[in-house]
């Protein structure tokens, strides 16, 4: 049987102690015929040196590199252009796959006609891990501009993310969430697989976007975008979840603002638990 190949691209900067890990997780997929795409930002550390013992023992892994830091969403479209593979997918460099995830997803994709696909994350904490998965399995257009319910990976063709252009090097933050819209509107509805094989490791000390005014950027940045497709409701649900990323208790303003039918219960959850911390 011929298997088609799988790009995985692995975006990373200085970060080489977690980057080993990544690396590893493809090697040891049960799905075979995968090309690994290290999409090194400018690193400054050892991350080529480590790449490179790696490359000496396999040879699907290629080295891509920006002399100088562009950004993620830079790196992530450096592997983007270079990939040879049918398949492709993307990978944190402080994250790992499951060793079946790649095989999952081609037999799925095959059996189905959904044009990308997602699946559950098993949240790291270090001493503990919680799987999340969400409920909703087919991601349709109108459920996905609410909030970003497929995640930060998805798998789908090397042809159809190219043909978008790949992620949008401008945006501060909610580029995943922004490119999956994109996906949608152009290739129709996606499908959530549920079951988690993509582990996102928390328990370390390297940031994730928080309060930075990066959020808020990115933040306006989509809704901007995507003016033309979002309804009053979604409006009001994005800025809750942003708000909510932002960790903020909401003021009466803010709860005017993001409130609506479909969201009420989960908005008064939430300003609970802010106002008994």
């Amino acid at each position: 049987m011929n298997e088609k190949r799988v790009s995985v691209y692995i975006p990373t900067h200085n970060r080489s102690s977690l980057l080993e890990r990544a690396i590893k997780s493809v090697i040891n997929q049960t799905y075979k015929n995968v090309e690994i795409l290290i999409c090194d930002d400018g690193s400054s550390d050892d991350t080529q040196q480590l790449v490179e013992r790696y490359q000496a023992l396999h040879d699907n892994i290629v080295y891509l590199k920006n002399e100088t830091p562009k950004g993620a969403c830079a790196a992530r479209n450096l592997g983007i252009n270079a990939a040879t593979g049918h398949y492709i997918t993307g990978l944190d460099d402080d994250d790992e796959f499951l060793p079946e995830r790649i095989e999952k997803f081609v037999k799925f994709y095959e059996r189905h006609k959904y044009p990308y696909l997602s699946s559950g994350i098993i949240f790291n904490f270090g001493k503990h891990q919680k799987v999340g998965f969400n409920k909703v399995t087919h991601i349709r257009l109108d459920s996905l501009l609410y909030q970003n319910i497929v995640g930060s990976q998805v798998f789908t063709k090397t042809d159809y993310l190219r043909a978008i252009g790949g992620f949008d090097e401008s945006f501060k933050a909610w580029q995943d969430y922004d490119t999956w819209v994109r996906l949608g509107a152009r290739y129709g509805e996606g499908y959530n697989i549920c079951e988690a094989t993509y582990i996102q490791h928390l328990e370390h000390e390297f940031g994730r976007i928080t309060k930075s005014n990066k959020l808020e950027i990115g933040y306006n940045q989509f809704v901007t975008k995507h003016r033309k497709l979002l309804k009053p409701a979604h409006r009001k649900n994005l800025l809750f979840n942003y708000k909510m990323a932002r960790d903020e208790r909401l003021s009466m303003q803010d709860l005017m603002q993001v409130c609506y039918p479909g969201n009420v219960v989960n908005v008064i959850k939430y300003q609970a638990r802010k106002i008994l911390m």
